[in-house]
């Protein structure tokens, strides 16, 4: 991570050194920019989702291979629909997790066993 921080003020501050006399300068430094910003962004720092193999009464669910149990009924959480882990692990690991429904954007805090 600290590479990129290293590369990023870089050229950015070059960049920014160029765009002081010309317009294709600061045209330049906003693409490079812009450029920087994607690639950091793709770079893996992505939730995994995970989909819900069984729910049952919207208490009871397994994901990832691992059961869990609600808090509280967990409505708009279905048996299909792909979740991401917002606390807790997906493999089971943990004392408690909140999951979030990618398409609903439903919030869930479930147990874990």
């Amino acid at each position: 991570m600290l590479m990129w921080y290293y590369i990023v003020m870089k050229y950015h501050s070059k960049a920014l050194r160029a765009c002081r006399y010309t317009l294709p300068g600061l045209i330049a430094a906003v693409s490079f920019f812009v450029l920087i910003v994607a690639a950091c962004v793709q770079t893996g720092h992505a939730t995994p989702a995970y989909p819900v193999q069984k729910a049952l009464n919207n208490e009871v669910f397994e994901i990832n291979g691992n059961r869990y149990e609600a808090m509280t009924a967990c409505e708009g959480i279905d048996e299909g629909d792909w979740v991401v882990f917002l606390q807790g692990s997906p493999y089971g690991a943990c004392s408690s997790a909140v999951i979030q429904n990618l398409h609903t954007g439903a919030k869930c805090s479930l147990w874990c066993d």
